[in-house]
C-alpha cells in the first residue's frame, strides 16, 4: 500500500512539473485579437481578399464594429478599427470619470477595480489618468481588461 502511495505522489509531482514546464510564462505577451486590428482583419477575412467586410464578421461582432466603418463603404480598415478602439476607450474612461477631472480615483470605481488599476498611479496622487493606464499596460504592470481572455473572471 505504501508503494502505491509513493508511486502516486511521484506521478503527481511529474504531472505538475510537466504542466509548469509547458505553461506559457508570459500569457500577457500573446495579444488579444480584439486589440490588434491587423490580426482581426486577417482572422475574419473569409474571402481572403485582404479586406474585412462587415458582412464577414459574426453577427455580434458585426453589430459592435459596424460603427467603426467611418466612410460607410462596408469595409473595415486598420485605421478605422484603430480610431474606433480609441473612441470606445475614451468613452469608457469618460463614463467612469464621474467628477470629470480627467482621472479615476477610488471613489469612482469599484474597490476591486481600484485595487487592480492603482498600480498605474505613477505620480502617487491617488488618481489614475488614461495616460497612466496606457503606460502601465505598455510596461506590463497592468494586464488586460478584466474579463477578456480564456480565464473569464480571473484577476491578477
Amino acid at each position: 500500500m505504501r508503494k502505491i502511495a509513493v508511486f502516486g505522489g511521484v506521478l503527481m509531482a511529474l504531472v505538475l512539473a510537466a504542466g509548469f514546464a509547458s505553461a506559457d510564462p508570459q500569457p500577457a505577451a500573446r495579444p488579444h485579437v480584439g486589440h490588434n486590428p491587423a490580426r482581426l482583419i486577417q482572422r475574419f477575412d473569409a474571402n481572403k481578399d485582404g479586406k474585412l467586410q462587415v458582412s464577414e464578421l459574426p453577427a455580434a461582432l458585426a453589430t459592435r464594429l459596424a460603427k467603426a466603418d467611418a466612410n460607410a463603404d462596408g469595409v473595415l480598415t486598420v485605421d478605422e478599427l484603430t480610431a474606433h478602439a480609441a473612441q470606445v476607450k475614451a468613452a469608457r474612461f469618460a463614463a467612469a470619470d464621474k467628477n470629470k477631472d480627467g482621472a479615476l480615483d477610488a471613489s469612482e470605481v469599484s474597490p476591486q477595480r481600484w485595487t487592480r488599476i492603482q498600480v498605474a498611479d505613477a505620480n502617487k496622487d491617488g488618481k489614475v489618468t488614461q495616460a497612466e493606464l496606457d503606460a502601465a499596460r505598455a510596461s506590463g504592470a497592468l494586464h488586460g481588461g478584466g474579463h477578456r481572455g480564456a480565464r473569464r473572471g480571473a484577476r491578477r
